[in-house]
């Protein structure tokens, strides 16, 4: 996530990936909420809500709600961190409506620089 970014309320559980592992499906929600928002200033994280739902046979068998915590950068520094870490050739892509209509995120591809 980016710094300086307005963060998006999100006040009821919005499902955002499904994946099947051993046969199971196990879908993934987000909330964000204001007054459980949580952002750190000196370390740029923020902290939000995910849950897991472990669903077999149409039913609920399990449920996991955790705090997820994201560290924020701007574009420059993450480009940094990752130049730092062996990553070239960075290009930056912009995904809009990735997480649904009117969102967008940002990604970054790159290579590793040459390990010979």
């Amino acid at each position: 996530m980016l710094k300086g970014n307005d963060i998006e309320e999100i006040p009821e559980w919005r499902e955002t990936d499904r994946k099947v592992v051993n046969n199971e499906l196990i879908v993934l929600y987000k909330k964000v909420q204001y007054h459980k928002v949580q952002y750190h200033k000196e370390q740029s994280m923020l902290v939000t809500e995910l849950k897991y739902e472990l669903v077999k046979d149409d039913k609920i068998e399990k449920t996991e709600v955790m705090d997820f915590p994201l560290r924020l950068y701007d574009m420059k520094e993450f480009e940094d961190v990752l130049r730092t870490n062996g990553f070239q050739h960075i290009h930056l892509h912009e995904v809009k409506d990735g997480y649904g209509k009117g969102t967008y995120f940002h990604v970054f591809e790159c290579s590793l620089s040459d390990l010979s």
